[in-house]
C-alpha cells in the first residue's frame, strides 16, 4: 500500500520518479533503493497506512445472527441474495484485503527501519500496527 499516485503532490511525484530513475540508471543499489523507498513511503503515504473499519452489518443479518441453528437452516436461499447482504460481504471482503495489505506494508517498513537502525520510524510503524 504505497501512496496512491493520484494523491501525490507534483513535488512528491517528481521525487519518486527521480528515485526510480537513479535506480534504473544503476546510481544506487537495491539496498539503497529499498531504504529510500521506505523513507519515501513514510513521507508521502504513511497517513494512508491506517486500519479501515469493517462496514456495518445490515439489520437483516443481525436478526439472522440471533436465530437458533434450526431457524438458520430453514432460511431460504433468497435471503442470501438480498442486495444489501451481498454488498455488505463484498465491502467486508474489500476492507479485509485492504487491511491485510496495510498491515503487510507496516510490517515491511518496520523491518526495514530496524535494519537501518532507525528506531524512531520503526516505532512509528509498530505503534500504527497496534490498531490491527
Amino acid at each position: 500500500m504505497l501512496p496512491d499516485v493520484k494523491n501525490l503532490s507534483k513535488e512528491d511525484m517528481a521525487l519518486g520518479k527521480k528515485l526510480l530513475l537513479r535506480f534504473r540508471a544503476g546510481q544506487i543499489s537495491v539496498d539503497e533503493f529499498e531504504k529510500e523507498t521506505a523513507y519515501f513511503a513514510m513521507q508521502c503515504g504513511f497517513n494512508e497506512l491506517r486500519y479501515k473499519p469493517s462496514p456495518s452489518r445490515p439489520v437483516k443479518l443481525m436478526e439472522y445472527d440471533r436465530l437458533d441453528r434450526d431457524e438458520k437452516r430453514q432460511m431460504p436461499d433468497r435471503f442470501w441474495q438480498d442486495p444489501n447482504i451481498i454488498n455488505y460481504f463484498k465491502q467486508k471482503s474489500y476492507v479485509q484485503g485492504e487491511n491485510a495489505g496495510i498491515q503487510w506494508w507496516l510490517t515491511e517498513l518496520k523491518t526495514r527501519f530496524e535494519k537501518y537502525g532507525d528506531a524512531v520510524n520503526a516505532e512509528r510503524c509498530g505503534d500504527r500496527m497496534g490498531g490491527f
